[in-house]
């Protein structure tokens, strides 16, 4: 089943038959909280939340150590607890992250790494 976009409300895909062992439903109004309720979200904040998969993903083939990791998903923790930043403004600190620790083959310190600053 390829991804379509339809006029269907989601009550009617909630109870559609699916081949697949999950079924992926975006939304573009609050309008159908109630049909919502009964299914899980997966909205910004859990994909949010999911540190380890973005920093695991993020850091594939990056010179950085266990240590460097581990601050790094600290720091991105600290960060989501004090700042509440979008989910294109997170992947983007993430991307930028990545970008220049690419370039520069060095650990990024928010506040001491020219050009990064943490996502407003």
């Amino acid at each position: 089943m390829l991804p379509f976009l339809t006029d269907q409300r989601t009550v009617h895909l909630r109870h559609s038959p699916c081949e697949r062992p999950a079924l992926l439903l975006a939304n573009t109004s609050d309008d159908q909280a109630q049909s919502l309720g009964d299914i899980t979200s997966l909205g910004a904040q859990e994909l949010k939340s999911q540190i380890d998969l973005w920093i695991d993903f993020a850091a594939k083939d990056l010179p950085l150590s266990g240590n460097q990791l581990n601050y790094w998903r600290k720091a991105i923790a600290s960060l989501q607890k004090v700042s509440s930043q979008s989910l294109e403004q997170f992947a983007e600190y993430l991307v930028e992250v990545w970008a220049i620790v690419t370039a520069r083959h060095h650990v990024v310190e928010p506040g001491r790494t020219p050009g990064l600053e943490a996502p407003a």
